[in-house]
């Protein structure tokens, strides 16, 4: 499947991009919110003092692909599919890492005061 094989080529950190920006984070006592994801993610889960995950449902995700106006992406018939056949494993590798899970379908607020409530936490 080449779609799938140019995915996991276009969607993985590079590490000599990354991980400067990450070991700088563990020296500072700023928070760095690092948003997205990739397929070579777990071997980053170390850096992070906690990992989140943004839950939507399917239709939700279709819902938003559809109506959003900052990119295309999702918009093809093929890409839309491949966000789709990914969310559950994205959210079950997640889920199984430790991720906290926020609903992302309520309204941004409540998400940003969730997300802020669990770092005040340590």
């Amino acid at each position: 499947m080449l779609f799938r094989s140019i995915m996991e080529l276009l969607w993985c950190w590079r590490s000599d991009t990354v991980v400067p920006l990450l070991e700088k984070r563990k020296s500072s006592s700023e928070i760095y919110f690092f948003d997205g994801y990739a397929q070579n993610i777990e071997a980053y889960y170390h850096y992070f003092d906690k990992l989140f995950l943004l839950v939507l449902d399917r239709s939700a995700v279709e819902r938003r692909l559809a109506a959003r106006a900052s990119g295309d992406w999702g918009k093809d018939p093929a890409e839309l599919r491949q966000s789709l056949e990914d969310l559950e494993p994205y959210q079950h590798k997640l889920q199984t890492a430790g991720a906290i899970s926020i609903d992302a379908a309520l309204p941004l607020d409540q998400v940003v005061s969730r997300l802020l409530a669990h770092v005040a936490n340590g």
